[in-house]
């Protein structure tokens, strides 16, 4: 008789639990006449192939389903300045609604920008008289790292699992949501990208869990690609699109869809801020006829071609507005100018040789954040047009 023996095998951007680690182990002491299952739930093919091997899986039959959750909407943006501007929507939120607020899981890549959020949530909840509910013992907010006490781990995990816990908003590193099963998340915010697109995917679909509307927001700048843990190809090109559907980009990375043939929800708002873009439905004809767009900044209509001594003086001035910019303390160039402004030598080159149809838009491509795009373009457009 041939017994089957089920595994559940539970990754997390392709890197393992540690009790996994050994499950190669496990598999050897078992005679090759027991047929094995893995069972996974968010696996790219490159992970899946780790599985299989593990195992010693060989010539094995896959059955594959796409993760993708059509209540979930997801979004880009270049990081603001403030990381105010990110949180005064949750503030309100809890203003206006209390325990009926919207829960929101925020996750920073490291531990100092997390305490950036949360001690600027902390404070603004304070200064509006929020920071407790009708005299609770447990805030609105919390913050969860690998550094927090296991007791108050405990405490986070269990309020953040009732439907009518004070506790609405967790600001977190990874560490936070493996296993965890609360289903009324309605917006998960990253505040920088993830690892990559398997580990996104992951994280983002602990929103929505019961089946209602949810919000994934990624917010980015140019420097987070740089340095020793940047994320990965994938995830930077994920951040950087601008034309092509996001979901439609993230299911391809898990080799379980064709192009063009993922699901999407019936109206392209719901989908993603780039068919937000193109939704034809009555309510964004509406949007557009009343809205006026402040970024479309466009100075694509220089008559003649961009001279040298144009050039020589578009990178003379980018070239003193970096200097400008630059933070005091990085005059000495401890980490270069590059890195301390975010507007490489390269860059300058692109802007300087796209001269004559620079905007906004291709300057936010470049990983420029919003402010710096604006200044340039208008430096851009002093030396074209005056």
């Amino acid at each position: 008789m041939i017994y089957i023996l089920v595994i559940v095998y539970m990754c997390r951007g392709g890197t393992f639990r540690h009790e996994f680690d050994n499950i190669s182990e496990a598999r050897s002491i078992i005679p090759r006449n027991v047929n094995v299952m893995a069972l996974t739930a968010t696996a790219s093919k490159a992970t899946r192939k780790i599985v299989q091997d593990s195992l010693c899986m060989f010539n094995c039959s896959e059955i594959l389903k796409p993760p993708n959750k059509l209540n979930i909407k997801y979004t880009v943006q270049h990081k603001p300045k403030d990381p105010l501007e990110v949180v005064r929507p949750l503030v309100a939120d809890i203003m206006a609604n209390g325990v009926a607020a919207d829960k929101c899981v925020i996750f920073c890549p490291t531990y100092p920008e997390c305490s950036i959020i949360f001690y600027a949530l902390v404070d603004w909840l304070g200064q509006h008289d929020c920071l407790h509910m009708d005299g609770e013992d447990i805030p609105v907010c919390n913050i969860f790292t690998a550094a927090t006490d296991c007791e108050v781990k405990d405490t986070i995990l269990k309020e953040f699992t009732q439907p009518n816990s004070p506790l609405r908003i967790v600001v977190a590193t990874i560490a936070f949501g493996m296993g965890m099963d609360a289903p009324n998340i309605r917006h998960v915010i990253h505040w920088g990208p993830s690892r990559n697109i398997e580990s996104y995917v992951q994280e983002t679909g602990r929103c929505g869990r019961d089946g209602g509307c949810a919000v994934a927001d990624l917010y980015f700048t140019g420097t987070d690609f740089s340095g020793y843990f940047r994320p990965t190809g994938d995830m930077k090109s994920y951040c950087e699109n601008v034309s092509v559907c996001r979901r439609q980009q993230l299911m391809e990375c898990f080799d379980t869809v064709r192009a063009g043939s993922v699901e999407k929800p019936i109206q392209a708002h719901n989908c993603c801020d780039v068919c937000a873009l193109h939704c034809k439905c009555m309510d964004c004809a509406f949007q557009c006829a009343t809205a006026a767009d402040e970024t479309d900044v466009n100075i694509a209509s220089v008559a003649s071609p961009v001279t040298l001594q144009q050039k020589r003086v578009i990178r003379t001035k980018l070239q003193e507005y970096r200097l400008k910019v630059c933070p005091a303390d990085q005059h000495g160039l401890l980490f270069g100018i590059e890195i301390a402004t975010g507007i490489a030598d390269c860059t300058i080159e692109k802007i300087v040789n796209s001269a004559s149809t620079c905007t906004i838009d291709f300057l936010l491509q470049q990983g420029l954040p919003h402010q710096h795009a604006v200044a340039i373009c208008d430096v851009v457009a002093g030396v074209l047009f005056n």
